[in-house]
Parts: structure tokens; sequence; C-alpha cells
């Protein structure tokens, strides 16, 4: 095959299912083991960017999504991937994540799907087993459908893409040196074709380009790439017929993905985790602004917590997200976020996010002062904005940022998972002990959980006041009294808080007491509160006789409550964790949105749609379709 007669996708899939009998996956991006797959017989044909029209998708994603998911959830709708006999989703967004649900769950495809989750940084022993532990449940999920992995199989097939991986190093440098005459526009389009090309196909067509465009590049000015794809081609051109030179790119589907060479191993399997472990730093897996901006300096020279854990320690906690939540309460969010933005960080961003960089780089907070933290602790359980903008904060202040990573519940979380989580905790304690001077102690941990599981079975307790008729306070109200349980779990006085808020509410019940005048419809709210306008949104429902009885935001802090256990704390803080809403599939999330819809006796659903807000937004315009259906509800604009 050469560069000239190298088929389109379309026409190369059908030769490799007609001639090789290959089974073939449709790949959305980006980090993902594709030697397994070689070595199944399984071509992988990754979904990035098909020239499409979007139409389809507009009924499912909201304008704002990503174009990746957008353009690679129309050519599935509109029959384009028929011929894939399945897909495979990798974690790298949040976007991709709820777009995989769709997928699997609501679009009656009868294809299989498969899910792997890689570990995000910062790296420690328990991400390499844990990695493992992914490997092999993707081998298992893949062998029910097609052959059983051949390990001779999968090294001939590591030591293709070793091949590879080794001449597009060599055009990379080359091309860093002025010594590739290949244009911008050609240069890309050969590295995509490993997007679809099986190794015995993309191997001798890099040979061929590589001597063929041997030379010295034109005289022009080099420039960096850094973002997803070097897409649209006119772009490319343009720099061409300009005479600029690419020579060099951070690219999450092209450089990002050229891996260094890996020693020879006896365990394929210890090759592949190696390969994953050594490439180049990268927000989808976490990696610091301190790996990246050294890395796109070298290229120049040549991104909720278990807020238990600290307890123990003497920690005082305080969370930018309630911070941010008061700030847009008293309407000044607009002022903050310019802040952000005048640095750079885009006004499609998570306004949490950029309300919380606004104050760090301007001073200014309606509660005075911000006390300077000596650590940050995150969690990706509900997005990974927060591990970007945690890492910002890190970069900024110097000092150190924990991660717990909790792998995304795509099907169901297994027993793997939770040790993977179990060992992170185990691991963070000896530096919670280092930062905060004091020694862990066990017994003083589990009364923490034994608390925060009281405060949380109590919030529930205090939201399920609200199924009396009328209600004695509405959703609104609700997202005022979420402090405590959010920013003083495991303290008594979040207990204590509840014990009163819910005996007060008891006794409006018992007296009939509501919350509005003439409750005359019973409302469920999707998605975070909008801030800036809780008072305006409770004063135009209520003047209508609505109110608004139960929330999945407000019902996240108690739904996973059970789980804790104080007799087996780190467990069940994994468990517990790992399942809230945003970290679950969107069908968990539909069936929750039943139960509450039918205990609470609700009349009508309002889904806030927040475009930064990718994790509790994608996936909602089938949420709605899928209510309205099963509920017998309607649509009003």
């Amino acid at each position: 095959m050469s560069m000239l007669s190298a088929p389109g996708r379309k026409a190369y899939i059908k030769e490799q299912k007609e001639k090789h009998g290959r089974h073939v996956l449709g790949v959305f991006p980006a980090q993902y083991p594709k030697e397994i797959l070689w070595a199944m017989n399984i071509l992988p044909v990754e979904i990035w960017d098909p020239p499409i029209e979007v139409s389809h998708a507009n009924a499912r994603l909201q304008p704002s999504i990503c174009s990746v998911v957008r353009v690679g959830l129309e050519l599935v709708l509109q029959g384009h991937c028929d011929m894939l006999d399945g897909f495979l989703f990798p974690h790298t967004c949040d976007s991709i994540q709820n777009a995989a649900s769709i997928v699997n769950d609501y679009l009656g495809l009868k294809k299989p799907c498969y899910f792997f989750y890689h570990p995000k940084e910062p790296y420690k022993h328990s991400s390499r087993v844990f990695y493992r532990k992914m490997l092999e449940r993707l081998v298992a999920s893949l062998e029910e459908q097609v052959e059983p992995l051949d390990p001779t199989l999968l090294r001939q097939r590591l030591e293709q893409a070793q091949r590879i991986h080794s001449l597009v190093r060599e055009l990379y440098e080359l091309r860093a040196k002025g010594k590739i005459k290949a244009g911008n526009e050609e240069f890309y389009r050969v590295i995509r074709m490993g997007e679809y090309l099986h190794p015995e196909d993309f191997f001798p067509l890099l040979e061929e380009f590589l001597n063929a465009s041997r030379g010295k590049s034109g005289p022009g000015p080099t420039i960096i790439l850094s973002g997803v794809l070097p897409n649209p081609p006119a772009p490319l051109s343009l720099l061409d017929d300009l005479g600029v030179r690419i020579g060099d790119d951070d690219l999450l589907s092209c450089g990002r993905r050229v891996l260094v060479p890996q020693q020879n191993s006896a365990d394929p399997f210890d090759q592949i985790i190696e390969s994953y472990f050594s490439m180049a730093p990268c927000i989808t897996r976490g990696s610091s602004i301190e790996k990246r901006l050294d890395h796109m300096i070298e290229k120049i020279e040549r991104s909720g917590a278990p807020v238990e854990l600290l307890r123990p320690f003497g920690f005082y906690t305080v969370y930018p997200e309630n911070h941010g939540a008061l700030c847009g309460a008293q309407k000044l969010g607009p002022e903050l976020c310019a802040f952000a933005e005048e640095r750079g960080y885009h006004q499609d961003l998570c306004s949490y996010a950029r309300v919380d960089l606004g104050v760090f780089f301007s001073g200014k907070t309606p509660v005075g002062k911000l006390p300077r933290p000596d650590l940050l602790f995150a969690s990706n359980n509900i997005c990974q904005t927060v591990v970007y903008w945690y890492k910002v904060l890190a970069h900024e202040l110097k000092i150190p940022l924990i991660l717990f990573d909790t792998p995304f519940n795509f099907t169901k979380i297994v027993e793997a998972d939770i040790a993977h989580m179990v060992s992170q905790l185990e691991e963070i304690i000896p530096v919670l002990e280092k930062v905060s001077g004091e020694k862990f102690r066990e017994e003083k941990f589990r009364r923490v959980v034994k608390l925060a599981k009281e405060a949380s079975l109590t919030w529930g307790k205090v939201l399920n006041t609200m199924k009396a008729r009328p209600a004695p306070m509405s959703i609104f109200d609700a997202f005022m009294h979420l402090a405590p349980i959010v920013s003083l779990r495991g303290l008594p006085v979040s207990l204590e808080y509840y014990q009163s808020l819910l005996h007060e509410l008891e006794e409006r019940v018992s007296k009939g007491i509501g919350a509005i005048r003439n409750e005359r419809k019973r409302l469920m709210w999707d998605n975070i509160a909008i801030w800036y306008k809780v008072r305006d949104l409770a004063e135009l429902f209520a003047e209508h006789g609505m109110n608004f009885v139960t929330a999945t935001y407000t019902y996240a802090w108690a739904e996973t409550a059970p789980y804790l256990d104080e007799e087996k704390p780190l467990e069940s803080i994994a468990r517990a964790y790992s399942l809230v809403i945003l970290n679950n599939n969107l069908e968990h999330r539909l069936r929750l949105m039943e139960r509450l819809a039918r205990e609470f006796k609700v009349d009508g659903l309002v889904i806030h749609s927040a475009k930064s807000c990718k994790p509790y937004s994608v996936g909602q315009y089938d949420l709605k379709r899928l209510l309205m259906e099963r509920m017998g509800l309607h649509e009003r604009t």
C-alpha cells in the first residue's frame, strides 16, 4: 500500500472484514491499548472528526458540547457506523464518558460497547496494579465476542507497534530539525492514517513517506501546535501557502501519543503498562501543569474528595465550590470570572472554576479573605475539570495536590476498582501525616466516618420531608442547606445542624405548613443550582403555585450514605465516593430520577442545561425524552 493508493476508511474497513475476517471497533479517543486489539484480530478505527454535518445529534446534545463528541455521535446516528462490530470508549473526558452511556444504553444499536478506564496522575504503585487489572478486564470482555488473546501474537503486535513509533519519532525529529520537505497538510494526513490502518499496512506507508520526504524544509518561520487535532485541513494548507512550517506539536491525536522505546518483556502486559506510564504529559491523564510546561518548553527549545480522611489529621476544609456558589448568589460571578478570562481561561469553562480563579488572581471575595491552603485535595468523581482547576492552584501556590482517582462507572464498579481506590487512600495517609505533622489514628477516623454517615442519612431525611403535601420547604431552600453536608461532613456540628433542621421540618409537616401558598404542582430540578437566580426562580414558580420538591443535585449527598461503614472505613469511602451520580452512567441517573419522581409525586421536571458542566448536561436530552415516555410527562417550552 502506498500513500497514493491508500483507500478511504469505508473501503478499507470493508476490505479488512472481507479479506482478513477482522472485527472492527469504532474507538472514541484517545488512549487505549491498540496492540491488544490487533492481536485479537480486531481493527480499531478511531472516531475523531468525520467530515459530516451535524443534524441528528442536535436532538441529543447541546450546541456547547465539543465537536469530537457531536460529530462522532452524528456519525453513529446517520448509520455510517453500521459496518462496525462494536465500540470502545476509553475514559478521556466528561463528555465522552456520558456519550458512551448514550450509545450503550439509548440508541438500540445491538452492538457491544467496551469501556476502558486508565489511571490518572500522580502515579503510584497502585496505579500500575490497577492498569493491569483494566487490561485484563478489557481482554476478558473482548474474548466473549472474539477469539482468545494469543500471547505470542501480542508480542508480535508490540514489536510492530515499536517499529511504527520509531518511524513516527524519526519523522518528528527530522521535522524539528528542518529536514522534512513535506508540507503541513501532507504530514498530518499521513500521520493520521494510523487512526484506522492495520500495522501491516501503516508501517510500509510510513517508510515510503519518510524516504520520499527527506530534504530541506522551507525557509519560513516555525511554529508549534498544541490542542486536540490538526484539523480542519484548510488552516494547514493556509500555513503551507504562507510558508509557515509546523516544527512540532503537542496534539492529543498526534504528538502526545508518540511512545518512547520500551525494552521487550517476558510479560507483554508489562511492556504495555510501561508504554502508557512513559507517554508525554497529557491533561486527559491528569498530568501536572509543571510537567506540561516542561514538555512544551522542551519542544520549543529543540490541567469532591473524601473529606473524612482529612479530619483525623486536624485539617480544616474550605471548598472553592461552596465559595463560588456564595459569590454567585452575591452576583459577583461576572466580575470575578472576568479576572480569570483576562488570564486566558475560556468562558465555556466551569463557572465555579472561573470564579475561584478570579478570586485567586484578584484577591476579591464577599467573605473578606480566604485562608491560604496548606494542601489541595481533589477527586474526579464529579468531573475532570476540578482536577485541572486544582492543578492550576497547586502550580500557582506551590503546594501539594492530592488526587483521589475514582474509576468511572460505565456499567458497574467491580472489586478491582475498589482495590485501586483503597490503595490510593492508603498511599495518601503518609502524605497527610507529613503535611499535618499528625499521626494517623484509625479509631478517630472510624468516628469521623460514623459521623459522616449519620449526617448524610439525616440530610436524606431532611430531603424526604418534601414528600409531604404541602412540602415544608423547597429545593431552593435545600440548595442553601447543602453547605454543612458538603464542607462540614464528619464533624459533630454537621449532624447537629441537620437534626435541628429535621425537627423543624417535621413540625411544619405535622401542622400542614408548606413552603409556598397553595401548592398546586410539584416539580423536580435536574443539574446544579443557578446561584445568582435562586430567589428569582423561587418567587417565579411560587407565584404560580409550583414547588420544587426534589432534585438530583441535592440528593447526591444522601444517595451513597448507606455505603459508609466505620468497620470498613477505607473500602466504604471508596464505594460511597465512586458511586455518586456524576460518576455513574446515564441509566443509573435515569432510574434515580424515575424513583424520585414517583416517591415525591412530581408533576413535572425542569432541566437546567449548564453549558460549562459537561458531566451533568451531556445526555440530558435523552433523559428528558425517556422520562416523558416512561412517566407520561409532557414537554413545555
